[in-house]
């Protein structure tokens, strides 16, 4: 159940409590379902009751609890709470986060996309200059996903572009006029850009458009600071594990698994290429661009930053240099059928790796005192989790794609397709997503797999969008 779901859930609700005649107050156009803040209960809360409240003339509490009396039973719905003046607690059931990416993978990257906008003609009036044309091009793609089509106009003064002109709308519908003049690119290119020139794309369309443009140079630099990086190398780790797990032989569906090393396991998606070889070239020099036409290197899972990882999930004192291929041990009695969430057991501590820079073999051992409680193994993970972090955060995908098409503004997009990189960097720098050693592939790792599958369908989904490229190394 999405924050959407919800929205819709909570509305309806107060709806049959008016037309009950438990409250008498005009049904709002819309109810606002929040993620749980810090220190609350839940998984999401909403204040609907305390915006009643005065108009209904009666206190907040009391209109939460006639609420509350019409959501329980709610399927998706494990409980609904009262906390502080009228808020409503809203925890969702742990069978439901599993629906949700079982939708995800169901839908690929088109999954977010609706019919909100069905039937209406959005016309966009922009200048004669390259972030204005550029921010254009990729609210036709947004707003296409959103069942809605749009037309480039340019001002009267210059001719049209016919790189962004468009698909001309058919002369039905509602039209909508919108005037696009965002803050020019600083400083100023020569040419448009080019597909595949996702740094400069990335720079024109992530800064809301009343802000300056990033500089291209920084968006080049494998580092942390970067979030371009954060968010291409967050996709290539999904397809990375992927690959893996078809190496070793089993998918998310165990109906589907094959023998290790059997020809044609070495994807699982029938319409992607057998693994290229991994370049041996030396990692980029954080701080420094790649020469002109070169990719950036690639890396591999033993040279992933760990300072990628989320400072609540990794506190400094815990900063490990990532291991070299193979060295990761595990003790005889720790478990590691934990479930897809559970917080990884306590490291070594060691310096803190450094972009690029291969880890001191030996640091990944695993200590035995600080086994995770043991969980049934297949279940959705316990809320507080960075895998509870991750699923909110795919489930808040689709009204943020829906808020960028309805508001023009793309740069929402790539905001939250940062938050979801960063949330899928704590979930896949804080778990096993694959079976270490001699261990066996259990349900765990396949729950986790398939939660990390879905965040590579967000973040391909939503790098198509706005015309970027989603690489499957990095």
């Amino acid at each position: 159940m999405t924050p959407v779901d919800l929205s819709r859930t909570v509305l309806q609700a107060v709806r049959r409590a008016v037309d009950g005649g438990e409250l008498a107050v005009a049904v709002p156009v819309r109810v606002v379902v929040e993620r749980t803040r810090p220190g609350g209960s839940g998984d999401y809360a909403t204040n609907v009751a305390l915006q009643l409240a005065r108009p209904a003339g009666r206190p907040a509490r009391q209109v939460a609890e006639i609420l509350r009396h019409r959501l329980l039973g709610t399927p998706g719905l494990a409980g609904v709470d009262i906390t502080g003046p009228g808020f409503l607690s809203l925890t969702l059931d742990r069978a439901a986060t599993t629906d949700l990416v079982a939708e995800i993978l169901r839908e690929g990257t088109r999954y977010g996309y609706g019919d909100v906008l069905a039937g209406q003609v959005i016309a966009l009036h922009i200048p004669h200059e390259t972030r204005a044309e550029v921010i254009a091009g990729a609210l036709t793609r947004i707003i296409a996903s959103q069942g809605g089509q749009a037309e480039i106009r340019y001002e009267p003064s210059r001719a049209a572009h016919a790189a962004y002109e468009g698909t001309r709308a058919p002369g039905t519908g509602a039209h909508t006029h919108v005037t696009l003049r965002p803050t020019p690119e600083h400083p100023p290119a020569q040419s448009t850009p080019h597909p595949g020139d996702d740094a400069r794309l990335w720079s024109l369309l992530h800064p809301a458009p009343h802000d300056r443009t990033h500089p291209v140079a920084d968006l080049l630099v494998q580092r942390e600071s970067n979030p371009l990086f954060r968010v291409r190398y967050a996709y290539s780790r999904t397809r990375a594990l992927t690959r893996e797990a078809a190496h070793l032989g089993f998918t998310t569906t165990p109906d589907t698994d094959v023998a290790p090393g059997t020809p044609g396991t070495e994807s699982v998606t029938p319409d992607t290429a057998a693994p290229a070889t991994r370049h041996s070239g030396p990692p980029a020099t954080p701080g420094t661009a790649p020469a002109p036409g070169n990719e950036p290197a690639p890396l591999d899972r033993a040279t992933a930053p760990a300072a990628l990882a989320h400072e609540a999930e990794a506190p400094p004192d815990t900063d490990v240099a990532p291991a070299t291929p193979g060295t990761e041990s595990v003790t005889p009695d720790t478990d590691p059928a934990a479930t897809l969430g559970t917080a990884p057991a306590t490291r070594h501590p060691g310096p803190p790796a450094t972009l690029g820079t291969p880890g001191t073999p030996g640091t990944e051992s695993v200590t035995p005192d600080a086994r995770p409680a043991a969980a049934t193994p297949g279940t959705a993970p316990a809320p507080g989790t960075p895998a509870t972090h991750l699923l909110q955060t795919l489930a808040e995908y689709p009204p943020a794609l829906q808020a960028a098409a309805r508001h023009r503004t793309p740069d929402r997009l790539a905001r939250h397709l940062l938050l979801v990189a960063d949330a899928f960097l704590g979930f896949y720098s804080g778990v096993s997503v694959l079976p270490v050693g001699d261990e066996k592939p259990l349900a765990a790792h396949r729950d986790r797999l398939a939660l990390a599958e879905a965040a590579g369908a967000v973040l391909a989904g939503g790098l198509d969008l706005l015309g970027m490229h989603a690489p499957e190394h990095l």
